[in-house]
């Protein structure tokens, strides 16, 4: 983990310089790189997975450096960054909260049960490093307050925090418990993504080319891939 941080910075620091402009946009500030930050809701298209509809939300936080390609309207995109999701467990048929149960070959779904206790919230959270890239066509490359632009990338993860997260309360109490584990999930993740925007701001939607579980150690017979859909703002 060591070696590849050490390697991504290296990486990072040399293509900033190769991505250095003598050019100015008009509309932004003259500092290499862009702080992007996406905020968007996470789902699976599975219907067996137990995930709720709403309440599951994906922060993302990359700082960005761009390389014109040539003449053209064309761009290069590169950055590093956290990926930070959350996605809400649903109830059974009994109405019971679900949670998340590591075992030693395998994660299974698994409802909470405690007579003393009124469960009233589960949630599953992951955290990533991110590396993003992608490719951009602009209207107006020096113009970023009237450029409209279409980009199309993807992203590598490596997962450096997973844990389960339940609410709930004794004695008109609220509690709070967390189980921090690998889960057996997989722990590098590739997605695709495209983004259409307009300025600083911009739609997007992402989706996951990796399983969120190690092939056959999930709790789901089928594989389960995440997709995101999102807005993102450009700070600077």
């Amino acid at each position: 983990m060591k070696k590849l941080l050490i390697i991504g910075l290296v990486f990072f620091a040399g293509f900033q310089s190769f991505a250095q402009d003598e050019s100015r946009q008009v509309g932004r500030p003259n500092i290499p790189g862009t702080l992007q930050v996406e905020y968007g809701h996470s789902f699976s298209p599975l219907d067996s997975v137990p995930f709720k509809v709403l309440g599951n939300r994906t922060g993302n936080f990359y700082y960005m450096l761009d390389k014109k390609l040539g003449a053209s309207k064309f761009s290069f995109h590169i950055g590093a960054g956290a990926g930070l999701d959350r996605v809400k467990f649903t109830t059974d048929d009994q109405k019971r909260h679900l949670t998340l149960v590591s075992k030693t070959d395998s994660s299974v779904y698994s409802p909470l049960r405690d007579r003393d206790k009124t469960f009233t919230k589960s949630m599953f959270i992951t955290n990533y490093l991110d590396i993003p890239l992608e490719f951009r066509f602009n209207t107006s490359p020096m113009d970023r307050s009237r450029n409209f632009f279409v980009a199309i990338g993807g992203r590598a993860g490596y997962m450096i925090r997973a844990q389960t997260k339940v609410k709930y309360t004794v004695n008109n109490e609220t509690n709070r418990t967390k189980e921090q584990k690998s889960f057996n999930l997989t722990p590098v993740r590739f997605s695709t993504y495209l983004r259409v925007g307009i300025g600083a701001f911009n739609f997007y939607t992402n989706y996951a080319l990796s399983p969120l579980f190690k092939k056959g150690e999930g709790p789901s017979s089928k594989p389960i891939q995440m997709m995101t859909v999102g807005m993102s703002f450009e700070l600077f």
